[in-house]
């Protein structure tokens, strides 16, 4: 597949929406910086409320050159965090699965500046195509992940590596 021209490669991940918008709250700001932790980033900058869906209020932050997502569930106040380096933005790193009701989960993922739509390839052969809404994505699906691709703006498209399943 083509890589589109609008994703990094490398470098400093660019996020438009963690630089504008409503701050984040200082809990929600302290959860990341936890997570940013994580990858050997002493601190978050610009955490932003990205947008709500479901209940959910969706934050991204940059974390020194990598990125931050953050889900809050809006109703019981939990956040679940993780992060990435600037490298790991790329091969799609930055994504997270909420279990919901049932079989059903909550898909979380962040896309850099350029990418227009994500296409989700379910173990049971499911495609879900979704629009990016200020650098995030979000679906509640009924089937474990096999496959991400990130579409960009430009035409081009890239297969993100998942974890291999154990």
């Amino acid at each position: 597949m083509n890589k589109p021209e609008a994703l990094p490669a490398q470098g400093v991940a660019r996020l438009a929406t963690a630089e504008r918008g409503v701050a984040s709250s200082d809990f929600v700001a302290a959860r990341l910086a936890e997570a940013a932790r994580s990858i050997g980033a002493t601190r978050t900058d610009t955490a932003r409320v990205a947008r709500e869906w479901n209940g959910r209020r969706i934050h991204v932050a940059r974390a020194g050159e990598g990125a931050c997502l953050a889900v809050e569930n809006e109703s019981s106040g939990r956040v679940t965090a993780t992060c990435t380096t600037a490298d790991g933005l790329p091969q799609g790193a930055l994504w997270l699965v909420v279990a919901g009701s049932g079989q059903a989960k909550e898909v979380f993922g962040v896309a850099p500046d350029g990418v227009d739509e994500v296409l989700l390839t379910l173990d049971d052969g499911q495609n879900r195509r979704l629009s990016v809404e200020r650098n995030t994505y979000s679906a509640t699906v009924g089937a474990s992940l096999a496959r991400v691709e990130w579409i960009a703006s430009d035409g081009g498209r890239a297969d993100l590596r998942l974890p291999s399943r154990r």
